[in-house]
């Protein structure tokens, strides 16, 4: 019941998350294509959206002096947030071209004012106010061989103090494309204006970026456990809608090519459909069909190669084809709520998130609730819920592979006098099984730990930016960039040294010994890192046995080399010392590096080794690492069956030594 209760409460929150109203005056709405505002303050009483009857001319591009001649002829009255194809009781082309006027009154306005478009006009446009060109998107044109199509637009800040002329010129001439304005259009002081488009922008890139993330974790997931089938359909989905979002709200600001942002769209929108239906089959076997998905994915591919070969109305079929989908997933979630399992239950959520959300912004744009947008939440929403339902499944799979494990080991007691053979066997399986589940718990607690600090750090600094933006110089707002490009850094080398980790579990690195020069290996690293050494001023004094063989894998303790003196660089101070020694002792070859910085603490110098720890330390000029380091040099050296020792004293040094066997020659 109580998950019932949390689905309603969250669904409510979604739905209703844009039709709070503040506690302000009736909004304004043009009458007859003249809007007054001659009682509205955009100081105390915000940014106002320009609804009502906007004039307009079909298959006519207006000027202001056109309309200050009265050269125009009868207009129609439309809404400025409606496709034109799509206006109420008029029947407009999908290609042509179109003129908005509105006139609006204002009283003695001193400050500047701004026009934001949630989106430019389609294809191409020009925005007047008062006759002057304040804005455009691509060049707008009475024929399709002289325009030129464009995503986004960027308006100038105007002056006027009582009375604005606002003509918008809308050329379109794409194929499966309708011409017009389909969000509502926003007039504001040029500040407010400019702190709403800021925002705005931010609060796309974080919903990218958390898109971005859910495919690379899942992804991940999948390259480690690649029969985990359903996190790589997840991942595909996710890459899909991460096309199909990027196109709407990342690429318009550095892209200018129209077609090719429209074509990222389309691909993301067309191939999301199958896919994520193959993933809701992945998961619930039960309640879609296979044929469904097959003549879906069928339809998707005719229907893609059509729009590539720009067969009309190609859109028009295809957003039926979704709704029909969308209408088939809806109804396999309320078959599968029936079973009443916490996965069935999270996934009814997500599917009733996107739904709630869709009619809001529905319902927004057809200005039936006062709203905004909330789809791409309604999203993320969705996929954070089907985040869970695999990570649930994951814990699942992994208590029943220690029931099972359990059972086993009871069945081998009884077992053991009569099949000796075939228990032994099963042992085996069970230690191998308890290996991957030990493991298992390793890795996810690495992420966690070592996961929730940058992540709230890019939460935090985010946030910051998006509440303060305004009120931030330059100056802060670069150390917060640096800050979280720093963060990303380390992230970046705790995934290598994570996947580098899972491979030596999953015994994907091989141990390849061979008779191998030590002398060399130490050379390749010190060139290596004598960069990092001479920025901090540290001398590296080297005393080395060029007569010295040993018996490794030349990969493995060149890693290990690399890391001990990569720390021991880390841990010096400026002007300090290391010392570089080879030597043979019976029957080893013992490698040391000591240097003269500031030490390892004896509570911290026990646990170096031990991976639930995961000791991070910075350097002595704040440089930071993953802290597996440590691990992989042991990991590798017990490959070898070596040795690896540490001899620590806080505030005079480190050494570290590794024994690993002699050549035979």
């Amino acid at each position: 019941m109580q998950y019932f209760r949390l689905i309603f409460l969250l669904s409510i929150a979604v739905f209703l998350s844009g039709c709070y109203a503040k506690p302000q005056k009736e909004h304004p709405l043009a009458v007859k294509g003249v809007l007054d505002l001659r009682n509205w303050d955009f100081n105390q009483d915000g940014t106002l959206e320009l609804r009502g009857e906007w004039e307009f001319y079909w298959d006519t591009l207006y000027s202001y002096t056109d309309f200050a001649q009265s050269k125009t002829q009868n207009p129609y009255y439309v809404h400025s947030g409606v496709l034109w194809k799509s206006f109420p009781n008029h029947d407009f082309n999908l290609q042509g071209k179109a003129t908005y006027h509105l006139k609006i009154l204002l009283n003695n306005i001193k400050n500047d004012l701004d026009i934001n478009f949630e989106e430019a006009p389609y294809s191409a446009g020009k925005v007047f106010v008062n006759g002057n060109l304040i804005g455009s998107n691509g060049k707008v044109s009475i024929n399709k061989e002289t325009y030129n199509p464009s995503y986004y637009i960027k308006t100038k800040p105007f002056k006027a103090d009582s009375i604005i002329d606002l003509v918008i010129q809308v050329s379109n001439f794409e194929h499966n494309r309708s011409g017009g304005i389909i969000f509502n259009i926003k007039l504001g002081n040029a500040y407010n204006i400019a702190y709403l488009k800021q925002k705005s922008f931010i609060v796309k890139l974080i919903i990218i970026g958390g898109i971005f993330v859910v495919l690379i974790y899942h992804f991940a997931f999948y390259l480690m456990w690649s029969s985990e089938k359903r996190n790589l359909y997840f991942s595909i989905f996710s890459f899909f809608i991460l096309l199909y979002f990027s196109s709407l709200y990342l690429l318009p600001y550095f892209i200018n090519d129209f077609n090719f942002i429209r074509l990222v769209r389309i691909t993301g929108w067309f191939f999301a459909i199958p896919v994520f239906t193959v993933f809701v089959r992945s998961i619930f076997p039960d309640y879609i069909r296979k044929e469904f998905i097959r003549i879906l994915a069928l339809i998707t591919i005719v229907a893609y190669v059509l729009y590539l070969l720009k067969v009309e109305y190609v859109l028009d079929f295809i957003k039926i084809i979704t709704i029909i989908a969308e209408i088939y997933v809806i109804i396999a979630a309320l078959r599968i709520l029936k079973v009443k399992t916490a996965d069935a239950i999270v996934f009814f959520a997500g599917v009733l998130f996107v739904a709630l959300s869709g009619i809001n912004d529905a319902l927004t744009h057809l200005e039936v609730i006062q709203s905004f947008d909330v789809l791409p939440f309604g999203v993320f929403l969705f996929l954070l819920a089907q985040s869970y339902i695999l990570a649930y499944r994951s814990a699942k799979t992994f208590r029943e592979n220690k029931e099972i494990s359990q059972k086993l080991k009871d069945t081998n007691k009884n077992l053991e006098k009569i099949v000796l053979e075939r228990t032994q066997k099963i042992e085996e399986q069970n230690i191998r099984l308890a290996e991957l589940n030990a493991t298992k718990d390793r890795f996810f607690g690495i992420i966690a730990h070592n996961l929730r600090g940058p992540v709230g750090n890019w939460a935090s600094s985010l946030g910051l930016l998006i509440d303060t933006y305004d009120r931030l110089d330059d100056k802060t707002k670069l150390e917060l960039i640096t800050g979280l490009k720093s963060s990303t850094d380390k992230t970046f080398h705790l995934l290598e040294n994570l996947l580098l980790w899972s491979r030596i579990q999953r015994k994907i690195i091989t141990y390849s010994p061979q008779n191998t020069d030590i002398k060399d290996i130490i050379d390749e690293n010190i060139e290596m890192l004598k960069p990092s050494a001479d920025f901090k001023n540290i001398s590296l004094i080297v005393d080395l046995n060029p007569q010295i063989k040993a018996y490794c894998d030349v990969y493995m303790i060149s890693n290990v080399v690399r890391n001990l003196l990569s720390n021991a660089i880390k841990f010096t101070h400026e002007n300090g010392k290391i010392y570089i020694n080879s030597a043979q002792k019976n029957g080893y070859v013992e490698i040391s590096v000591k240097d003269t910085g500031i030490g390892i603490d004896e509570s911290i110098l026990k646990n170096l080794f031990k991976i639930e720890h995961n000791i991070l330390s910075k350097g002595t000029k704040g440089e930071t690492g993953s802290g597996l380091g440590l691990i992989l040099c042991k990991e590798f050296i017990d490959k070898h069956k070596g040795e690896i020792n540490i001899q620590s004293k806080q505030g005079e040094g480190t050494t570290v030594s590794v024994k690993i066997p002699q050549s035979g020659n």
